[in-house]
């Protein structure tokens, strides 16, 4: 997760760890849900480049 963004780290943790929904990251970061949406998007991206990359390690 060190890779993520600091916006997008805090939408998935929030999402993922915390178990909020959408509505309500947006509602707490003033930002919208749509922008929840993307940060999550690139953090699943970031995210899944980097498993890839340790898979091609071993």
């Amino acid at each position: 997760m060190e890779k993520l963004p600091k916006r997008c780290k805090v939408v998935f943790y929030n999402k993922k760890f915390k178990g909020e929904k959408s509505k309500e990251i947006a509602t707490n970061l003033d930002i919208s849900i749509k922008t929840v949406e993307a940060h999550l998007t690139k953090a699943y991206v970031i995210l899944r480049d980097c498993l890839k990359l340790k898979k091609n390690l071993f």
